[in-house]
């Protein structure tokens, strides 16, 4: 836990221009910059703070192995979609082909979308174990609102999955090709 006074700068990174000049806008810091090229700004975290990213990068397991082995931080927390069973592309990729835009960019597109236990497992094996994981549903989970699981599921997500992670790097040791 953080107290406000402990937090001396944000930095927000993003691949939408637009975005970034959003946040400039508002006062905060931002740079234009793909989430895996994070190195190449010399940014120095004491925590990374990834927020419905990871789904969108076409190499989680590397991008997570250099945050692992190169990154300032011992923590990075996470979010991605709650999906109970784990599969390869979204929305977009599933469409047909005749009925896809010309264009896709990564803010639309997921590229992984992993249950819990995948996304963990995942981690684990770049170099982060969990301390502290939370599921957030769109739903209650104990109230007749549970019905709507199957229409969340198909118009979008049943929620989200958060984990905290610690630095870990005893499994991802013993996997020698890096």
């Amino acid at each position: 836990i953080f107290a406000a006074d402990q937090i001396s700068n944000i930095i927000s990174v993003n691949l939408d221009p637009v975005a970034v000049e959003k946040v400039k806008r508002k006062g905060g810091e931002a740079i234009l910059s793909r989430a895996e090229e994070l190195d190449l700004h010399g940014i120095k975290a004491d925590l990374f703070l990834s927020f419905e990213t990871i789904e969108h990068l076409t190499d989680p397991v590397r991008f997570l192995h250099e945050l692992a082995i190169k990154g300032s931080s011992e923590y990075l927390f996470l979010t991605v979609p709650y999906c109970k069973r784990s599969r390869f592309g979204g929305f977009h990729m599933r469409q047909n082909l005749s009925t896809m835009p010309e264009k896709m960019t990564a803010e639309e597109v997921h590229i992984f979308e992993f249950s819990p236990e995948d996304w963990l497992l995942l981690a684990n094996f770049a170099g982060f174990n969990p301390l502290f994981t939370r599921t957030y549903l769109q739903y209650p989970k104990y109230s007749p609102l549970r019905l709507t699981a199957p229409l969340w599921r198909k118009l979008d997500f049943e929620g989200f999955f958060g984990v905290l992670l610690k630095r870990d790097l005893g499994l991802a040791n013993r996997y020698s090709d890096w």
